[in-house]
């Protein structure tokens, strides 16, 4: 079995700079986690409430096209407050796995933390590797 060299590092961002300090890219990434959550837990309560609407439908023999017809039951990921959410996560796992790689974190040992591979790693914290 060879050893498998672990490519050259790529260079810390000065993007995250004092942690905690007003210009933290993960903290002002953070409160945008915090409002879309906000504004997506209101949006919840309809999605909910129109998911247990069409159940009793359905359970009462109403067919699926009555039930569409009626509730919107398809989830949007495209817009609205769960895009907002999904996009405010990734931002954030984004500018954490920078934070923790300016703060000396391996790419192997981030990519142990969040649960990827390393190359995953090489994309979240935008490397641009040549292949040799």
């Amino acid at each position: 079995m060879t050893d498998i060299e672990e490519p050259a590092p790529i260079q810390p961002t000065q993007q995250h700079q004092q942690p905690g300090g007003s210009d933290d890219a993960v903290v002002e990434s953070m409160g945008r986690v915090v409002g879309a959550l906000r504004r997506f837990s209101g949006h919840t309560s309809e999605v909910l409430e129109a998911f247990d609407r069409a159940i009793q439908r359905l359970e009462s023999g109403s067919s699926y096209r009555d039930v569409v017809a009626e509730e919107n039951l398809f989830v949007d990921f495209t817009e609205g407050p769960l895009k907002e959410l999904l996009d405010a996560l990734t931002d954030f796992r984004r500018r954490q796995a920078q934070a923790l790689y300016d703060d000396g974190m391996t790419m192997a040992q981030l990519g142990r933390l969040l649960g990827v591979t390393r190359q995953r790693v090489a994309v979240l914290l935008g490397a641009k590797r040549s292949r040799t």
